[in-house]
């Protein structure tokens, strides 16, 4: 997170891709019931700071998605994905992407 530019005592960041980490940095570790609850945790960071963060579900569930969609013959580009969703009934289908099912992928 060092390398983020102008973060200052304000700004939290969020790194994407398979994995997502959302969080900010603090002078030291945040410990209290509320990080518990929440998922949050601590992890060191650069010149003593110490980065609260909370790991999430990126894109890896799309990515699983294509991963077995071409395996059975479904070569559906990122664009197509992107036109198809836009143009899907909103909030449809939920999923909760952080269900323990998720996690380790079997097929």
């Amino acid at each position: 997170m060092a390398a983020v530019p102008g973060l200052d005592e304000h700004s939290a960041f969020i790194s994407s891709g398979t994995w997502s980490v959302l969080g900010k940095e603090m002078p030291g570790p945040v410990i209290n019931a509320r990080v518990l609850e929440t998922g949050f945790t601590n992890e060191g960071g650069l010149a003593g700071k110490t980065l609260l963060i909370k790991n999430l579900t990126g894109c890896g569930l799309l990515q699983e998605c294509r991963r077995i969609w071409h395996r059975t013959g479904d070569d559906a580009g990122w664009d197509q994905l992107l036109a198809m969703a836009a143009a899907a009934e909103p909030f449809r289908s939920l999923i909760d992407p952080e269900a323990d099912d998720f996690l380790s992928p079997t097929t």
